[in-house]
């Protein structure tokens, strides 16, 4: 059993060749989110002086990306943070989990985010030396592959009148592109007048989330689209 484990460059170009080149020494790994995309992934490591793993084992292989902070590492990959094959263990988990610490100087290592019902937490259960705690719902709605259910998540999400809103929106919205820098100010502009504002958790309260989204833009990986009413986004 070995574990590989690279610093991501800063520059995104760079970035996304240490990436690309540790993700294919494992061809058998499957992305599954827009999260685990080798761009995507990347750029939030280079945002966040992070780190990439991959671990080759008898029973398969994982690789996860570690954004370092004081004496804890975070995962950098939202709802299934770990790309693994199958047949993986709690056993080879633990292994990997061993040599990040070891080569970030974390104490602990932190996931802030994972989906129940994926692989990961299927694992992740199963560790000993492991703290477990659900989270609130999130305020927003949930991506999904298909995108097939997703007015209907809206519509659990909104009890406000949501088959008015969409009225209204068809009505008056228009959909629109913007370049890529006039794209990241009018992102910005929207987090800042939101309720995220409020609660420091918008794009400019984390400068490395911000440079993260905008290298993302810039790259062309990210296409924002835009909801315009009038002159206002």
């Amino acid at each position: 059993m070995t574990v590989v484990i690279e610093r991501v460059p800063e520059s995104g170009a760079d970035a996304v060749t240490v990436v690309s080149r540790l993700l294919a020494g494992a061809p058998a790994l499957t992305v599954t989110s827009p999260y685990q995309h080798p761009v995507a992934l990347a750029h939030r490591l280079a945002a966040r002086s992070g780190v990439i793993a991959r671990l080759d084992g008898a029973s398969g292989q994982i690789v996860s990306g570690w954004s370092p902070r004081d004496d804890q590492a975070h995962e950098a990959i939202a709802d299934e943070p770990l790309l693994l094959t199958p047949g993986v263990n709690a056993n080879d988990l633990a292994e990997l989990f061993d040599a990040v610490r070891a080569a970030t100087g974390a104490r602990t290592l932190y996931l802030p985010q994972v989906a129940v019902d994926g692989s990961c937490w299927r694992l992740l259960r199963d560790l000993t030396a492991s703290v477990v705690w659900p989270r609130t719902p999130k305020p927003y709605i949930d991506w999904s592959p298909s995108q097939r259910d997703l007015w209907e998540r809206v519509r659990q999400r909104d009890r406000f009148s949501p088959d008015r809103k969409r009225r209204l929106f068809d009505r008056d919205a228009k959909v629109t592109l913007l370049g890529p820098s006039a794209a990241f100010a009018a992102m910005a502009e929207i987090e800042r007048a939101s309720w995220k504002a409020q609660s420091a958790t918008d794009l400019t309260s984390y400068p490395g989330h911000a440079r993260m989204y905008e290298a993302l833009v810039d790259c062309g990986f990210a296409r924002p689209v835009f909801a315009v009413s009038g002159v206002t986004a």
